[in-house]
């Protein structure tokens, strides 16, 4: 190919380039994202740019003549850097506009990542596929192959993990657990994005981010997304809301003064008051919502899509307090396993005596058999005994009183 002419032609395209496309009757931005996505994405490949998808998203949220964006997208997913960022982007985007993303046969990882954060998510037939919530990174020992070649590669470096991977060294046991705590970290940020987004409980998605993918029906059954239209039936509904909410910012407008309409239009339009939300509308429209919400927005007198958005921006604040919680409450539970451990054992009782005697050493026999066999489970003692005193609590005090009985012996002794 001409690269000389080809990079002329592409600036010149860059300049003629609309910041975003719109539907044949207007009003509501479409932004594509095809192929893998990469920050940047090239003009010689399909690649799609995740900087640019967010240039776009962006302004069409600022856009005085856009009353919604459709994201369309057909993407395997791609590179971590920059989707957070676009992610992002459309999570505030959606707080001005409805934002609905239409997946055209695949939204995957990345691209999954970036759909879930749209108010709604159709895909086009039972067969698309969504999902594949996971994080990898590639890493190719060469060292061996480089030593039966006669080469030796030798990296000076500053510090132990400078370098991980170059080709030809050996790739150690350190450097892959720091990577694997990089891939942690990203899949972290992944699962909550999707939480957000999709408004799920994080441990919900958490099971389901393994890295499978979903044909439609398990896909909606899991809440990753809303239903299955083709693209027209998602710009009608997409039209409609926007132009419902549209309608209730004019109205507002219009009652605090700071509008005005033109005697052509004056005679075509009713001006109405913002229907303010009922109990059965917030229920519907609000799944999981608690009374104490439900009854906030009766008196604030909300419409539904006041509503709807208080109620994502309650659900963040809650996980976040509820994630906090967790780790607080692991952080104490395994602070209390550590001390438990510390403490010592009971000292072993005696075989010979009475019949009674017998009895004890029978019950204390039995108890250390118990967690033992617990203990096998679940590879830890102190979780191994809780776990026998919550399933055999007549056990626990047959243990206990052997135990007791014992040590009275030995004083009396």
């Amino acid at each position: 190919m001409n690269l000389v002419a080809h990079i002329t032609d592409q600036a010149a395209a860059g300049d003629r380039k609309p910041r975003f496309s719109a539907s044949e009757e207007g009003r509501i931005a479409i932004v594509e994202m095809r192929g893998t996505l990469t920050k940047f994405g090239s003009s010689l490949s399909t690649a799609g740019s995740t900087v640019e998808a967010r240039r776009q998203i962006r302004e069409a949220a600022r856009a005085p003549e856009v009353d919604g964006i459709l994201l369309v997208i057909d993407s395997p997913g791609g590179l971590v850097d920059g989707t957070a960022d676009l992610a992002d982007s459309i999570h505030e985007a959606a707080k001005a506009k409805p934002v609905y993303a239409q997946v055209e046969d695949l939204a995957a990882s990345a691209a999954f990542w970036v759909a879930s954060q749209a108010t709604k998510v159709f895909v086009n037939q039972p067969h698309a596929k969504v999902g594949s919530i996971g994080t990898f990174t590639v890493l190719y020992d060469l060292s061996e192959l480089a030593e039966r070649e006669g080469i030796k590669a030798v990296v000076i470096k500053s510090g132990d993990m400078k370098g991980a991977g170059v080709p030809g060294t050996p790739i150690t046991d350190d450097m892959k657990e720091h990577i694997q705590g990089l891939v942690n970290d990203t899949q972290a940020q992944f699962d909550k994005a999707i939480a957000r987004g999709r408004r799920m409980k994080i441990d919900a998605v958490r099971a389901v981010a393994d890295g499978r993918v979903f044909t439609a029906g398990e896909a909606q059954r899991l809440g990753l997304i809303d239903g299955v239209q083709a693209l027209e039936k998602t710009m009608s509904s997409l039209r409609r809301e926007a132009k419902s909410i549209s309608r209730g910012k004019a109205t507002a407008q219009l009652e605090g003064g700071s509008m005005s309409i033109d005697d052509s239009r004056a005679s075509e339009t009713t001006v109405t008051a913002p229907k303010a939300v009922t109990i059965k509308e917030l229920r519907a429209g609000c799944p999981g919502a608690d009374e104490k919400f439900l009854v906030a927005q009766i008196e604030r007198e909300a419409t539904l899509p006041q509503a709807q958005h208080a109620w994502m921006e309650e659900q963040s604040k809650r996980l976040a307090a509820a994630e906090k919680a967790q780790a607080e409450a692991e952080a104490k539970a395994k602070a209390k396993e550590e001390a438990d451990a510390k403490r010592p054992g009971v000292d072993p009782v005696s075989e010979s005596g009475s019949g009674k005697g017998d009895d004890n050493t029978d019950a204390l026999a039995r108890w250390n058999e118990a967690v033992a066999a617990k203990e096998a489970q679940l590879k830890d003692r102190g979780k191994a005994i809780r776990a026998v005193v919550r399933e055999d609590p007549d056990l626990h005090a047959a243990y206990i009183a052997a135990a007791n009985e014992g040590r009275g012996r030995r004083r009396s002794a």
